[in-house]
């Protein structure tokens, strides 16, 4: 096969120490085997990411953009692109906010108030938004990034997601219901709902104009939170339908 196509085996030589192995679940001595007889690099990986993953969407902070920016000046006291700050603690973050502004600032006040636990999603944040500067991502862009949320609900202050989607019309044929959504950023969605009887609906599918992120990280599914908005306006909808047929007869 020729060389310069052919595909490389990326080898993993992954090393812990003892704690990062009982964090993990691993055996303690993973370190002194081979590669080739390990369980699975790459679970272990996986693991690790999905563990921080987890962490970092239980104690994303829910800061106000000046709230963000304090946090982020602070993380970025040399503006070096290629610093990293995974060694900057939370009271080291602190401590320069209380130095710059003064405890009596209602906003270190509020940034006092997270748990120590929000430095490493505030650490996500400040390498991200700082070392991609050359590809011009806006601060909403990296934290619906990092957080999962809506770029459009990522601020403490901004509007809730439920107040960025609504209901523009409902189609009712017969058992076959579509509901139209309407979002702030423009995009739309199209709900697809069959009635099986007077009381009860079921979801079809739901089909989105866009691939980017829409609902909040903790529902369980873009179609089932859409589904969810949509339930109360199909039975006021199928309600007065109902109703004028009554009215008819």
């Amino acid at each position: 096969m020729n060389e310069l196509i052919e595909p490389t085996k990326i080898g993993l030589n992954l090393h812990f120490d003892p704690q990062s192995l009982r964090l993990f679940g691993l055996d303690q001595n993973e370190n002194d085997k081979k590669e080739e007889e390990w369980d699975s690099p790459h679970r272990t990986i996986s693991r690790l990411l999905n563990t921080v993953a987890a962490v970092v969407e239980a104690g994303f902070p829910w800061l106000t953009q000046r709230q963000w920016n304090m946090v982020l000046e602070a993380k970025m006291p040399s503006r070096h692109l290629d610093q990293d700050f995974s060694d900057y603690s939370f009271g080291e973050l602190l401590d320069s906010l209380y130095q710059e502004y003064g405890s009596l600032d209602p906003d270190f006040i509020a940034i006092a108030e997270l748990e120590a636990s929000a430095i490493l999603p505030i650490t996500l944040v400040a390498n991200l938004f700082f070392q991609d500067r050359v590809v011009a991502k806006t601060l909403r862009d990296v934290l619906s990034e990092i957080s999962g949320r809506p770029r459009e609900a990522v601020f403490s202050n901004d509007p809730s997601v439920d107040v960025l989607w609504s209901v523009r019309d409902i189609e009712v044929d017969g058992n076959d219901i579509i509901v139209h959504f309407d979002y702030s950023g423009g995009e739309t969605a199209k709900c697809f709902v069959a009635r099986s009887s007077p009381e009860r609906v079921s979801l079809k599918r739901v089909e989105f104009s866009t691939d980017r992120t829409l609902v909040p990280p903790s529902e369980r599914s873009a179609e089932d939170y859409l589904f969810g908005l949509a339930l109360p306006r199909i039975f006021e909808k199928l309600d007065e339908q109902e109703s004028g047929s009554s009215h008819a007869a």
